[in-house]
Formats: structure tokens, C-alpha cells, sequence
């Protein structure tokens, strides 16, 4: 069991809607990447900060649309 806070779990939730995966999956990814001995609810939190940040990445580095008519 982890303790999170109610906004993390929400990203998580997020997140798996974003990426068709279950809250569960995206946890036993994180569980399979982190460091051995490091703590699962910071790993989780780490995870949402770095998905957010290359979404927000991408986001600025994709070509603005065209508006041709």
C-alpha cells in the first residue's frame, strides 16, 4: 500500500487515460525502473513530473498549425 497525495493519484489516473494503461500498470512500470532500495511513492512522484515535463517539451516543440483556409 502507498501513500499519496489525492492530486498524484488523479495524475496517475491521468495519465493511464493518456496512455490506455491502468494505474496498476503504470505503477509496476515505475516499480520495474527504480533504483533498488529507493522509495516507491517518490519514485511515483518523479515519474509524473518527468511525464508532465517531456509532454510540456513536446508540446512547445511541436509546429504550430497551419491556418490555411
Amino acid at each position: 500500500n502507498m501513500s499519496l497525495e489525492p492530486e498524484m493519484w488523479d495524475a496517475l489516473e491521468e495519465i493511464g487515460q493518456f496512455e490506455n494503461r491502468s494505474v496498476d500498470a503504470l505503477i509496476e512500470l515505475v516499480q520495474a525502473g527504480k533504483p533498488t532500495g529507493a522509495n516507491l511513492a517518490s519514485a511515483v512522484r518523479v515519474f509524473i513530473l518527468n511525464y508532465y515535463s517531456l509532454s510540456s517539451v513536446a508540446a512547445l516543440r511541436a509546429p504550430a498549425p497551419s491556418h490555411r483556409h
